[in-house]
């Protein structure tokens, strides 16, 4: 009984449930550790207790999500899509600044960041789009370049406080039109003017002079975030032998802490709670609760962690390449390279090999609005994993395989319906279908109704 409840509850894939519950888990004892400086200045309950309410509150969005059937997204990511523009916009006006960022807007007591939902509805618009190429030419050209024009109005709209957000955006979507068959040779230019691109935006950060940057900055707009986009750049690409890379200032504090926390972990780690560099990094909970799992769980820790998402990504694969419509697997594969893309970059950073970005790590990182967003993929996920199974079962139980001998399945008809024998209400006939021809007389045999009832 137990088993059907929770059967009938926790439908779909049961890997992904499984990195879903483990990931939360990780997260409830990972959070509780490195919110001692939250702890210390409010109470010791209230971080960890508002985080769990979160989670919670993930876990009752993948039960939610799971159940609307993925087509419906179709038409819900549109609206979605509106409501995360208007919010934007409304961003860049109103928003409240948090951690020199204005990424959050203040909804009935919670922060909400509206550039995740965003993130969201193109990941489906754009699954959705796709799923609408034809064989020729022209239509890979105007889908392509709707959805890369579509893209770009969105990232504009997030990359005054967010670069990196906006980035990742771009990144996942481009890899989507990939993946869903836009022709080579229109991709194929694009990309070489991204990586183009790439080159120039980094050098235009490493070589301008910090002054140059810091006035631009003053301007405020899209430009209020160069100079910390600068410094963090240059950190990243100078050399190692360069003294100044050894000594901690208030520019580099976060990413040194984060880097010692690694470098001191070793194989098993210090252990759950005994972290020391916590008490250094302001966002040890968030955007670096990856350098603390490396502290405390040791490098299998981390390792654990990396394969967790890696298995992520193979799971969603597998359901895509088992899916029988282009719109569900293309769903499916968004989802997982959007969660998936932002962990590695956040654990990259939290080993000192990406330019701190200030991205959560998905499911693990305190953060209400990226929890939820991120339940949302899981959930979407695990609805399109759920239809196939349940496509599955149906076909099964409708299919009778004749080319096996063993199988067979014995139907009962009226024997005023048989030829054979003589007329009789007392009389049953039953026959196999055990794959021999339709005109052959074996396996069909004759049962006295009667007789069955008084030998048993």
């Amino acid at each position: 009984m137990k088993g059907e409840f929770f059967g009938k509850i926790f439908r779909g894939d049961k890997g992904i449930w499984f990195i879903f519950m483990f990931l939360c888990l990780i997260s409830v004892i990972e959070v509780f550790s490195a919110t001692s400086q939250l702890a210390y200045k409010q109470s010791f309950w209230t971080p960890i207790s508002s985080h769990c309410i979160h989670l919670m509150m993930g876990v009752a969005v993948v039960l939610v999500v799971h159940r609307v059937p993925y087509k419906w997204w179709k038409v819900i990511s549109w609206l979605l899509l509106v409501i995360s523009m208007l919010l934007l916009v409304y961003l860049a006006l109103y928003g409240s600044a948090v951690n020199g960022g204005a990424r959050w807007i203040p909804i009935f007591g919670f922060t909400f960041q509206p550039s995740e939902l965003a993130k969201l509805s193109m990941v489906i618009i754009t699954a959705f789009l796709l799923s609408r190429l034809q064989e020729d030419i022209v239509s890979h050209r105007k889908i392509f370049w709707f959805i890369i024009g579509l893209t770009a109005v969105v990232a504009l709209l997030i990359v005054g406080e967010n670069i990196s957000t906006a980035v990742i955006l771009m990144l996942v979507i481009f890899v989507m039109t990939i993946i869903g068959g836009v022709s080579r040779r229109i991709v194929g230019p694009i990309a070489l003017a991204g990586l183009l691109m790439v080159g120039l935006a980094l050098a235009f950060f490493i070589l301008t002079p910090e002054h140059t940057m810091r006035s631009l900055a003053e301007k405020g707009g899209v430009m209020n975030r160069m100079a910390v986009g600068q410094q963090r750049i240059k950190r990243a690409v100078v050399t190692i032998d360069d003294p100044q890379n050894y000594r901690i200032t208030d520019e580099n504090r976060q990413i040194s802490h984060a880097l010692i926390a690694v470098s001191s972990s070793g194989i098993f780690g210090c252990g759950p709670g005994n972290s020391v560099q916590r008490d250094f990094l302001s966002q040890a909970y968030s955007d670096f609760i990856y350098s603390i799992i490396i502290e405390e769980l040791g490098l299998l820790g981390g390792l654990l962690v990396l394969m967790l998402y890696v298995a992520l990504l193979l799971r969603a694969g597998k359901i895509a390449r088992k899916c029988k419509t282009r719109f569900s697997a293309l769903l499916v594969m968004g989802c997982a390279l959007m969660l998936v893309t932002q962990a590695m970059i956040n654990m990259l950073i939290a080993v000192g090999l990406f330019p701190v970005t200030g991205q959560t790590l998905p499911l693990i990182s305190r953060g209400g609005s990226s929890i939820l967003i991120s339940c949302m993929y899981i959930g979407i996920m695990l609805n399109v994993s759920d239809s196939l199974e349940r496509a599955e079962g149906l076909a099964a139980s409708e299919m009778i395989d004749y080319s096996n001998p063993s199988a067979s399945i014995t139907y009962q008809i009226p024997e005023s319906e048989a030829q054979e024998e003589p007329a009789s209400s007392s009389y049953y006939h039953t026959f196999t279908a055990d794959g021999s021809s339709p005109e052959a007389k074996t396996g069909i045999t004759y049962v006295n109704s009667k007789q069955e009832d008084s030998d048993t």
